[in-house]
């Protein structure tokens, strides 16, 4: 092939779980494709003050918390703010955005809707119109996400044309399925429904110090027969000692040595990298999700290069193109198949250790919120843990790592939640908490324990009552806690079977809604993202119709107005 000058295009992400860097990094195996020169980075890494001197950018992020950007694109995101920034400081730029969310929540996809907005605000020019990936759609973001591609690659080969002579590369199946160089090498030798813990910490003479709604971390250790058991599939010696290091980093380094006519003796690196040096054993247990997430599609694409069995390779093709994505979503995300089972399904698959670092899924820290305040326990921290089993569709039974897992590593992190107190406790007009019977024990238990930090620093200050209909333990725990603390908890916990709601308990007390928010209480939403938040806002409106006199259309802006204030915050999962 001619050698092509090939123009660079810059991929920066904001993921917090992951998926945004998966979308990302497909960005870059295709832009690598088609003779762009991808360089990709999250966010905050990239040096802002180069922004203008870019051409080409594209953005994907997705939303956290209510309409948070993922930690790693925050720093980029307060510089991108600055009010003293010119209106024309990115002119040169031409830029495409893709976000991912869920449209459960009420601030949907909002990240990436700002950052298009702000970007177009600084003289950037848009090359097509933003996508935005659905969590609820049965295909997940991928179904907005492949025909957006498609749009984005028209549109910049149309705007970049390749020289005379040079053929446009197809971005057919076939050349999808092709593995480009790999990111990693390797360089040396190959009776309530859930039952819930509290676990408690001492937190004397450690230095941590916490606020309510702030995090901590586990990480998880993989139990050690699945380790083994991997390192059985993959032909690897445990007690073996491994280096790895970038590719890219170490062909760079080659080309130099080639350039400078020289070379290490043992053909080594000597230049500072993100470089790992670890036993084959602890880089499995310590680095591969091998029991929790389930595997993305671009693993499926890679294990097809490495297995032996025809059939067995015919099935992984498959499941790598937009035709399979169904099948591999009913193999994969809904039985949540782990990254050690289909390694067992597919036999014959013999990847190698650094392709699976690329394209398995990377353990990660699970993350709790703390539930306890320090002003009620000095010195003690506690966090409560749900026992997570259940049945897939096709009756497997799957436990939750941290269930499996014999023993994992805490440490402490301040978070989101930090605004969550300062916020909930600053106000001193009541609350509004919304539980379906679904909400984690987690969510209500950091509600009380931020109630008793209140009633901590004002002790003087209390009263009101309850609209709940005392169906559960921690309701009533609220209710308590809620009248010794100024705050009204509308919430309930409803029982196996029933036909009450939430949004029920609501209406029924719309008149002490209505009067909590017009004097100014919060409304805390807690639930499954599939209809919960969609109903409760219902629900209010119509509180405000019966009870503020408002019409449909005032009362859907009242709601709104209370989200866009930082009144009304929802927690709420698929």
């Amino acid at each position: 092939m001619q050698e092509v000058d090939k123009t660079r295009l810059l991929i920066l992400y904001g993921s917090q779980t992951g998926n945004a860097q998966d979308v990302a990094e497909r960005v870059a195996r295709e832009a690598r494709l088609l003779l762009f020169a991808p360089s990709i980075m999250p966010m905050d890494a990239y040096p802002l003050q180069h922004l203008p001197d870019e051409k080409l950018v594209v953005l994907v992020t997705a939303t956290t918390g209510q309409g948070d950007p993922p930690d790693n694109m925050r720093k980029f995101w307060r510089m991108l703010l600055r009010k003293n920034l010119p209106g024309d400081l990115l002119a040169g730029l031409q830029y495409a955005v893709f976000g991912l969310g869920d449209s459960g929540y009420v601030k949907y996809n909002v990240a990436a809707k700002k950052l298009d907005r702000r970007l177009a605000a600084l003289g950037a020019e848009p090359l097509l119109e933003r996508g935005l990936g659905d969590d609820q759609h049965p295909s997940g973001y991928e179904a907005s996400l492949d025909p957006w591609l498609q749009q984005l690659w028209a549109v910049l080969r149309q705007r970049c044309p390749l020289p005379p002579g040079v053929q446009q590369p197809v971005l057919d199946e076939a050349a999808l399925l092709q593995l480009g160089p790999p990111k990693y090498k390797r360089v040396t030798a190959a009776d309530h429904f859930q039952d819930t813990r509290h676990i408690e910490f001492d937190l004397q003479g450690s230095g941590f110090d916490y606020q309510p709604g702030d995090l901590l971390a586990v990480f998880p250790r993989t139990p050690a027969a699945d380790v083994e058991a991997a390192l059985l599939r993959l032909g690897l010696d445990g007690d073996a000692w491994l280096r790895v290091e970038p590719a890219e980093q170490q062909q760079q380094q080659q080309q130099q040595q080639q350039d400078n006519g020289t070379q290490h003796a043992n053909g080594s690196s000597s230049a500072a990298g993100a470089v790992c040096e670890a036993t084959a054993r602890a880089i499995v247990q310590g680095v591969l999700d091998l029991s929790g997430c389930s595997p993305r599609r671009y693993l499926f694409q890679v294990l097809s290069h490495f297995v032996s069995n025809a059939m067995q390779q015919k099935r992984l093709q498959y499941f790598a193109t937009a035709e399979g994505r169904d099948d591999l979503y009913r193999y994969n995300q809904r039985e949540r198949r782990s990254l050690l089972e289909v390694l067992q399904d597919f036999s014959s698959a013999a990847p190698p250790l650094e392709r699976l670092l690329e394209a398995a899924p990377l353990l990660s820290p699970r993350q709790f919120s703390l539930a306890s305040s320090p002003a009620a326990h000095p010195g003690r921290a506690a966090i409560l843990v749900a026992v997570v089993a259940w049945a897939t569709p096709t009756k497997r039974l799957r436990k939750g790592l941290l269930t499996s897992c014999p023993s994992a590593d805490f440490y402490y992190r301040q978070e989101w939640g930090q605004l969550m107190q300062q916020q909930a406790l600053q106000q001193q007009h009541g609350l509004i908490v919304a539980f379906s019977r679904h909400s984690p024990q987690l969510d209500q238990q950091q509600l009380l324990d931020m109630l008793q930090q209140q009633q901590q620093q004002q002790p003087g200050n209390a009263a009101a009552s309850s609209a709940a209909d005392g169906a559960g333990a921690a309701t009533e725990q609220a209710a308590a806690a809620a009248a010794a603390a100024a705050a009204v908890a509308a919430a309930e916990v409803r029982p196996p079977g029933s036909r009450v709601y939430v949004t029920h308990k609501l209406r029924e007390q719309g008149a002490m809604v209505w009067q909590l928010l017009q004097q100014g209480a919060w409304v805390y939403v807690s639930g499954s993202a599939e209809k919960m938040p969609a109903a409760v806002v219902s629900a209010l409106e119509d509180v405000a119709q019966q009870h503020g006199g408002l019409t449909r259309e005032a009362a859907a802006k009242y709601i709104r107005q209370l989200e866009l204030s930082g009144r009304y915050h929802v927690e709420a999962w698929s």
